[in-house]
């Protein structure tokens, strides 16, 4: 967001940034739209300042920060830590990789300006640690196109609205938005996008959208649009390696069928073609098919279920291959494919958005995935490549905005003609959002607000009736876990216990026979759990990932296993896949501190 470029602590606002700012100085609720390098970060500082500083003699302010993205809260954390030194404010930040055997409640509580990620404050909330939203009196929002559906920005703002809604009198913080991009959603004519962003407003209770008008020519003289190419490049003509891959692909599909005749009715989608997204979908699919199939001879049915995902897993690879070939070079597929023949069980690539922001500082170059695309600060730079690269509207301006040097160009880079057009509706779309954004600022306050107000009591009637619905019953029915992959039996779930919610353990000492351990490669602590080791299914034709084990306060080798890695047989034999543990239909006992002595070993250290 531009705000490590300039000095923190003796900033001064531009004009545009002033013109910004000027509607949440008003206390207006506010959703300020501004593009990438814009410095929306200076402009959220100096709210937050206002705010603190223009309360009431005897009131005492309480100002939330949240960001999306662990590195972007880090980042912001720095700066408001910076900024407010040596003040009578006390600033604080949490976030859910941080938060270890930290009071949260009691630090928020204890804090004037709290930087976190939305999820902690969920969090907070649903235990009580946090009593209401009341008790702050300014909410900043980063990234504030996510508050829709399900995020947990919406989740804070159904509570925020539940309270304007049903409780009147109750005090309610202001709420800043901060955004490049509001998006469109789905919307193909300006009326959809005026919707769109007018149902974006109401989420977050907005008043206001700033953009700048007034000061327009000083925000084109520090912020700087790249110019937009699109490069579409052909496809080669002759691709023997491909063609080997396709035999390949047909020869193991034909094993499949060797093994199970009946594997082409597994799935519902027919029209595949190697190489593709939906052959991966069927892919996925027929595999969730294999996971439930169920034959007289259990034998005959672990040797059937663990081939089928074998053959399906390998299938995967060479689709992965083709995309990788079509998408790079030969060589690429290829050593993508020795890898995987050689069994390289890799961890997951760590190296956070900070480390490559310093690289890039230290370097010319930067190769990045989608961790480019949205909050963290990377330095100016003057050329932007997209290979095979395409989402939506918000993403497009994001990505684009990293080419904030002067005559800076973005290229998106591609052989795939839909591609291309993708990327031709998104400035499309970018056009139509712009056109939606002015027509909403048009519209009259009052009539803007009451049809906020329609758009928010509607919604609050949904949930409202979705929370009437009688929740599921558990079943107390002692059911069995099964190797998703070769059937063997895992545990029973009377043997799981629930821990800290939403992790899930075995107490059962037999378990442990079922399972051999490697180290971990990304060894580290959560929730006081220590992760230190993988655990997979002991079967030697196997070796199915079940999770992993590690300590939990003073116990040893606790296993923490991944439902979606088994399926559920019931007493009759039924089977059922489910893969997420909030979806099981069997209860759970929680995690109890005596009775895990009898099962686990305690740590000496």
């Amino acid at each position: 967001m531009g705000a490590t470029r300039r000095s923190i602590k003796d900033f001064k606002l531009r004009s545009y940034q002033e013109e910004l700012a000027q509607p949440a100085y008003n206390g207006k609720n506010t959703i300020i739209c501004a593009p990438t390098g814009s410095g929306k970060t200076f402009v959220a500082l100096s709210i937050c300042d206002h705010h603190l500083k223009s309360l009431p003699k005897g009131q005492k302010g309480k100002v939330v920060f949240m960001a999306t993205k662990v590195p972007v809260y880090e980042q912001q954390k720095r700066i408001f830590y910076e900024y407010f030194e040596n003040t009578e404010y006390k600033v604080e930040g949490f976030s859910g990789e941080e938060n270890e055997n930290v009071p949260v409640g009691m630090k928020i509580e204890d804090s004037d300006i709290i930087i976190l990620t939305p999820q902690i404050l969920v969090n907070c909330l649903t235990d009580g640690s946090v009593p209401s939203l009341s008790i702050f009196t300014l909410l900043i929002f980063d990234e504030c196109h996510n508050t829709i559906g399900h995020h947990p920005y919406n989740v804070l703002m159904f509570q925020y609205l539940d309270l304007k809604i049903g409780c009147p009198g109750e005090k309610l913080p202001q709420i800043i938005g901060l955004t490049a991009s509001v998006g469109t959603g789905k919307s193909r004519s300006l009326m959809d996008a005026v919707i769109y962003i007018s149902k974006l407003c109401a989420n977050l209770d907005i008043e206001e959208i700033s953009t700048v008008k007034k000061n327009v020519e000083e925000l084109e003289r520090v912020v700087y649009k790249p110019e937009k190419c699109i490069c579409e490049t052909r496809q080669r003509e002759q691709d023997p390696f491909a063609e080997v891959i396709r035999k390949i692909m047909a020869e193991i599909e034909q094993m499949a069928k060797s093994v199970f005749p009946h594997i082409e009715t597994m799935s519902n989608i027919q029209n595949r073609q190697y190489g593709t997204k939906q052959y991966e979908q069927w892919i996925v699919s027929t595999q969730k098919a294999c996971y439930t199939l169920q034959l007289e001879d259990k034998i005959k049915e672990s040797h059937i279920c663990s081939a089928l995902f074998t053959y399906t897993e390998h299938l995967r690879k060479f689709n992965d291959a083709l995309i990788i070939n079509d998408d790079a070079r030969t060589k690429d597929a290829l050593e993508f494919l020795e890898n995987f023949f050689s069994n390289i069980r890799n961890g997951t690539f760590t190296e956070t958005e900070q480390e490559l922001a310093k690289k890039f500082e230290e370097s010319k170059l930067l190769i990045a995935t989608s961790v480019a695309d949205e909050g963290i600060d990377i330095p100016a730079c003057n050329l932007v490549l997209l290979y095979e690269y395409v989402g939506n509207v918000t993403k497009m301006i994001q990505v684009r905005g990293r080419g904030r040097a002067k005559d800076s160009k973005c290229f998106l880079v591609t052989s795939k003609k839909e591609q291309a057009t993708r990327e031709r509706n998104n400035l499309l779309c970018e056009t139509l959002m712009n056109e939606a954004v002015v027509q909403v600022q048009k519209q009259d306050k009052k009539h803007f607000l009451e049809q906020s107000l329609r758009f928010q009591k509607d919604e609050k009637k949904q949930r409202d009736f979705l929370k009437n619905f009688k929740p599921r019953e558990l079943s107390e029915e002692n059911k069995r876990l099964l190797c998703l992959k070769c059937k063997t039996f895992a545990c029973n779930t009377d043997d799981i216990r629930v821990i800290q919610v939403s992790h899930h353990t075995v107490i059962s000492e037999d378990f442990k026979d079922r399972y051999f351990t490697k180290p971990h490669s990304n060894p580290g602590t959560f929730n006081g759990y220590k992760k230190q080791h993988k655990i997979y299914c002991k079967n030697t034709k196997c070796g199915e990932d079940w999770g992993i084990s590690g300590t939990y306060l003073q116990f040893q080798d606790i296993p923490l296993i991944k439902i979606d890695k088994f399926v559920v047989e019931n007493a009759d034999g039924s089977q059922k896949y489910f893969n997420k543990w909030v979806k099981v239909t069997f209860k759970m006992k929680e995690f109890n501190l005596e009775e895990i002595q009898t099962s686990f070993s305690a740590n000496s250290e």
